[in-house]
């Protein structure tokens, strides 16, 4: 029987083989990838070389006080680009698809389809995610996500927000750039979703950096909680990360990080979601967000900031709410006690929440996606 399926390469900076691996993300890739191509996968772990470099440059800047990344200079990105050449030129193949500016801004190639897939733009992340960055690496790391994109026919992002920043910054043709949402990894297949007890509210936290994902304002806002409506016991359950001072109150539980590939450890996880009415995440600075997917995924309405690109994995009013930039712990309150005192609401937003993750929230879906805009 003849395979008529175009043969892909895919080359990333991490393991695809490993689920752990940058939240399952390039595991998950290659996996939907391969339902419709004949898919080859490269890990283009760091050579001697490329060490040598990455260390030597970070420690010098360190000790002039700055923080610049070398994997967003131009000269780490050539070194990388060599590499990806001598590799692309040992036999044909229909597609290249890249995860990683770095690999895809200095490859000569006439592979027909070049994908470029990301969650955010370079432009995006400065003094959002990088911080102390001099202008001579923001120019560089500028120059390796235009030359990246450029390089690719087909640009692929998890959200409009990172899409915009493309067309708009980096003016890429919006006619090669297409929105794919990441999916949950999660197995919902035992998932029993426990009824609401009007007596008592579980909320959710899970996020593994206590100040960028907002630990003290979910704690604050429990605390007000109880304080505000004694008609309800409000729990907040963190998963993820630990408070760096001590917290002593019964309604706040910590559970450290579990880890979904040990069975007790994600049993507990499901059953978390399980009880939980509410996921919260103050979060200051999210490009995507796969933990909202997966809230979705269990029929956990979503309360956040509204950051990044979280706008396209939480709609107002639909499967949670995304308050705006700067809102204190008490708008949060207000947020929760809306939505529990509009009869209905939280078990509209529980079940809108699940469709959603049905429909497009999902790995298979941007496994769709990568079908449609690759062919």
């Amino acid at each position: 029987m003849t395979n008529n399926k175009k043969t892909l390469i895919y080359i990333d900076g991490a393991n695809p083989e490993d689920k752990r691996s940058w939240s399952g993300i390039p595991y998950n890739l290659v996996q939907q990838l391969k339902r419709n191509y004949d898919v080859e996968t490269i890990w283009l772990q760091e050579t001697k070389m490329e060490r040598i470099f990455r260390l030597t440059y970070k420690v010098f800047w360190r000790l002039l006080g700055k923080h610049n990344d070398p994997c967003f200079t131009t000269t780490y990105a050539k070194l990388k680009g060599r590499r990806v050449n001598k590799l692309l030129a040992r036999k044909k193949y229909d597609v290249v698809f890249f995860r990683g500016s770095n690999l895809a801004a200095y490859v000569k190639t006439d592979i027909p389809q070049r994908v470029y897939f990301s969650d955010a733009c370079f432009h995006q992340m400065v003094d959002y995610y990088f911080f102390h960055l001099t202008d001579a690496n923001i120019k560089d790391g500028n120059e390796v996500q235009r030359r990246a994109m450029q390089n690719c026919n087909v640009n692929v992002f998890a959200s409009n927000w990172a899409m915009r920043d493309a067309v708009d910054f980096y003016h890429i043709p919006e006619s090669t750039c297409h929105l794919g949402y990441f999916g949950a990894s999660v197995d919902t297949t035992e998932f029993k979703k426990q009824p609401h007890d009007e007596s008592l509210v579980n909320l959710l936290f899970v996020g593994v950096e206590w100040e960028r994902k907002g630990g003290e304002i979910a704690v604050e806002c429990t605390k007000l909680l109880n304080k505000k409506d004694t008609s309800r016991r409000y729990v907040l359950h963190f998963v993820g990360c630990q408070p760096p001072y001590e917290i002593k109150d019964e309604n706040i539980k910590f559970y450290g990080f579990l880890n979904r590939n040990i069975p007790e450890q994600a049993q507990k996880m499901i059953s978390l979601r399980e009880q939980a009415d509410i996921f919260i995440l103050p979060t200051r600075a999210e490009c995507a967000g796969i933990v909202f997917c997966e809230s979705s995924a269990y029929g956990i309405p979503s309360i956040t900031f509204d950051t990044g690109g979280i706008g396209d994995y939480v709609l107002n009013g639909e499967n949670g709410y995304r308050l705006p930039m700067g809102s204190n712990p008490i708008d949060f309150v207000n947020k929760i006690l809306e939505v529990l005192a509009d009869k209905g609401k939280l078990q509209y937003m529980q079940e809108k929440a699940a469709q959603m993750y049905k429909e497009r929230m999902n790995w298979d879906a941007l496994g769709d996606r990568f079908r449609e805009v690759i062919g």
